[in-house]
């Protein structure tokens, strides 16, 4: 219930425009809350995962793009590039390439993105609470 109350406070802030970094999130409340102690689930991961993506997907935003299909390589290059620097950093957390995604497909918005860390630290907080009572 508690994945859902995150989603749900994630969906009142964004419009459908942003819906693949709100998939994402959703995402991440699965994953914290049906594998609470694997690695992908500590916040180091997420919170550092999620910031690695919005931070790539803001520098490829900023790339010019002639054509639609320039476009999807650039948001395809910007989930290889959050897939590879969250393993060099050791913060992997699958959902999050999501966020670099839809942040290169719908447009950097530091609104969005302040909204997006908030529920990502509030997700954390949540799960690191109350982990030692999940399964």
């Amino acid at each position: 219930m508690l994945a859902a109350a995150v989603t749900l406070g994630v969906l009142l802030f964004l419009s459908s425009k942003h819906i693949s970094i709100v998939a994402a999130i959703g995402s991440t409340a699965f994953v914290l809350f049906a594998h609470p102690y694997a690695d992908i689930s500590r916040p180091k991961n997420v919170i550092g995962g999620y910031g690695i993506s919005f931070l790539v997907g803001y520098l490829i935003s900023l790339i010019p793009h002639a054509s639609v299909f320039s476009g999807l390589v650039l948001a395809a290059a910007a989930v290889g590039l959050s897939m590879i620097f969250m393993l060099m950093t050791r913060t992997q957390h699958p959902p999050a390439a999501g966020a670099a995604l839809g942040t290169v497909m719908a447009g950097f918005s530091l609104g969005v993105i302040l909204i997006l860390i908030v529920k990502i630290i509030v997700v954390a907080g949540a799960h690191y609470a109350i982990r030692p009572w999940l399964r």
